[in-house]
């Protein structure tokens, strides 16, 4: 079809990729925040081996998922992810009920997305306070509504500008992010180790109240009460 003296043909999948900004992509969709959020806790519940024989396990699982996809990207290959799955799997099926699939993918999105993005943001406040100690407290000062949730926010709305660029500017994001998030693993690692010492101690005083006031009262330490 021939449009002011050009030639357009069928629209073509756009490689603007490199291998770096699609592995750190890749990656990004695997791993995501869970755990940056999930290893203190874990570390803080189960100090031992198992909590690193649980990540093996977990690791082992996202090769296979990571596979999977692989194979689907090489087979199907085309622009949308998820929703270009299932359009060319199921809408080859049905031309009629075999769009209902894509379109519920999309719509559980909606609400699913909303939440990856605002655990993501969630994961990276805890480390950024802990990193800039009193930052509540100094956006307090500085009469920012809504405190780090305004922080969080706004970050939000920068990396969706900066996204809207076009697809090297949100391979050289997720490159950069993946650079910050694993070349320094002690930092993470260090920083867990002070989260998990912090809940320790917590927890130490948690018990020690406790023995104070089953004492204060006349009842043995563990004897929690019962209501």
């Amino acid at each position: 079809m021939a449009h002011a003296g050009r030639d357009l043909g069928p629209p073509a999948l756009s490689r603007s990729l490199n291998l770096p900004q699609a592995i750190s992509l890749n990656i990004a969709n695997m791993v995501g925040v869970g755990p940056f959020i999930t290893i203190p806790l874990m570390l803080a519940a189960m100090p031992g081996p198992q909590v690193i024989w649980a990540w093996v396990v977990g690791g082992l699982l996202v090769l296979c998922d990571g596979l999977v996809w692989s194979e689907l990207g090489a087979a199907l290959p085309g622009s949308g992810g998820s929703y270009h799955f299932l359009k060319e799997i199921y809408g080859r099926l049905d031309p009629t009920w075999g769009r209902l699939i894509p379109f519920l993918f999309v719509w559980q999105f909606l609400f699913s997305g909303t939440c990856e993005t605002a655990s993501a943001y969630i994961g990276g406040l805890k480390y950024l306070e802990y990193a800039i100690p009193g930052l509540e407290e100094t956006l307090a000062r500085w009469h920012v509504p809504g405190g780090t949730h305004t922080l969080a926010a706004a970050f939000s709305v920068a990396v969706i500008a900066e996204d809207a660029q076009g697809n090297q500017a949100l391979g050289f994001n997720q490159a950069a992010v993946l650079s910050v998030v694993s070349a320094p693993p002690g930092v993470y690692l260090d920083t867990d180790g002070k989260v998990q010492s912090r809940q320790v101690d917590s927890s130490k005083e948690l018990i020690a109240m406790r023995a104070r006031a089953g004492a204060a009262a006349g009842r043995p330490a563990g004897d929690g009460g019962s209501s």
